[in-house]
């Protein structure tokens, strides 16, 4: 124990269970633009405190992947990585 990075949970999913807290799938309800009182939807506007944009950003491996390195055989980092991370040994891939 502590020799590896482990995974400590953030209670990161059960925030979505709180009672003032909305999800809002903006495919289904695109939103139309950022008011001085929080989003304006298509339908309505939703009168928020915080705003979270969660655009996917890939701050810790998005470059690397985007370079197409690759090891012996040809295998690129996006397949070596693919599973995730583990708290286990791996097999180097160069």
């Amino acid at each position: 124990m502590g020799s590896k990075r482990i995974c400590v949970d953030t209670d990161y999913y059960a925030t979505f269970n709180e009672g003032l807290v909305e999800l809002v799938d903006v495919r289904e309800e695109p939103m139309a633009e950022i008011t001085a009182r929080g989003i304006r939807t298509e339908d309505r506007e939703i009168e928020v405190d915080a705003i979270v944009f969660a655009t996917g950003f890939d701050a810790m491996t998005g470059a690397l992947l985007r370079m197409d390195i690759r090891g012996r055989g040809g295998r690129g980092l996006r397949e070596h990585w693919g599973p995730g991370p583990a708290a286990r040994a791996c097999s180097p891939m160069w």
